[in-house]
This record gives C-alpha cells, sequence and structure tokens, in this order.
C-alpha cells in the first residue's frame, strides 16, 4: 500500500468517525444548545472504550476525571449496600445517556 493510499483510508476514517459522533453528541440533551463548532470540537476529544458485562467504569468514591457517553448497550449503576454486603441496582443507563458531567463541574 502506498503512502497517498494509507492517507486517503486514515482521513476517511477520522471523517466517519467525528460524523459518527457528531450525529450522537447532537441527540444529547446537554449539548442541545452548543452551535456546531463546539460540538465538533466535543467530538474531537472524545475516546472510545470498550467494556464487557461484568466490568467496572468507576466505582463508588473514586474521584472522577472523566464523562462518559453511552454509545451503544446498557450500564447498571450499582451501590454496595451495608447489610448484606451485596449490589444495589440503582439506575440503568442506556444509549444516548451519559454520567460523569458533575465530576467534571466540580473539580
Amino acid at each position: 500500500m502506498d503512502r497517498e493510499c494509507f492517507n486517503s483510508i486514515v482521513k476517511n476514517s477520522a471523517i466517519q468517525r467525528r460524523k459518527n459522533y457528531l450525529s450522537f453528541i447532537s441527540r444529547v440533551e446537554l449539548f442541545k444548545t452548543l452551535n456546531e463548532y463546539e460540538k465538533v470540537r466535543i467530538c474531537d476529544a472524545v475516546l472510545e472504550e470498550n467494556y464487557f458485562n461484568g466490568d467496572y467504569i468507576v466505582k463508588q468514591g473514586q474521584t472522577g476525571h472523566t464523562m462518559y457517553f453511552i454509545m451503544s448497550g446498557d450500564i447498571v449503576a450499582t451501590k454496595l449496600l451495608e447489610i448484606g454486603g451485596r449490589d444495589e441496582v440503582v439506575y440503568t443507563y442506556t444509549e444516548g445517556d451519559y454520567f460523569g458531567e458533575l465530576a467534571l463541574m466540580k473539580d
């Protein structure tokens, strides 16, 4: 593969990624008042991560430094019960939901 072909593939991939993120960000209620340029800036800052069933994203008591967007699937927020020592589901996030924004605003 020559340099030009490689660069074209990378460029097209980045453009498609930005379009996908922009489409997603535009549906998030928190960002409805932002203009197109501001939304694109957010898209450029996104780092995509994949998690699997049973993975922990954050744990209660940790200091938050990240805002998360649910692009697909569901995420269950749980709280450890003092009595019984088991987890209780407190909220279920679905596609289009987000969390972690308060940590960014307060810290």
